[in-house]
């Protein structure tokens, strides 16, 4: 199950991110100047490192996403709720009394 509400969000990105995060804060609870320096270095590569996974998942998010537009279903109006058939019904009466005239 994935942590993000996001379709390109993985379990990958998870743990990268629990890492990145986890670097970030053993460099900033160091005291030892070149310690720190290391770990600074090491916290920036790996933050790049999972920069770059997200955008990757972004533009290319494989079979994460649904492929035909039967699967797909967010952000797309349902045609069977009320209030779209109520909306419908309104858009022709707006149609025809225009037409009428």
């Amino acid at each position: 199950m994935n942590l993000k509400s996001v379709p390109w969000w993985t379990k990958e990105l998870t743990l990268m991110k629990k890492r990145t995060n986890a670097l970030r804060r053993n460099q900033r609870t160091t005291n030892n100047n070149d310690l720190r320096e290391r770990r600074k270095n090491q916290y920036h590569d790996e933050k790049t490192q999972y920069q770059v996974a997200i955008k990757r998942k972004k533009s290319n998010p494989g079979k994460n996403f649904a492929t035909s537009p039967q699967q797909r279903t967010h952000g797309t109006p349902s045609t069977n709720s009320p209030r779209t058939k109520q909306r419908e019904a309104n858009h022709c009466q707006l149609y025809k009394n225009q037409t009428d005239h």
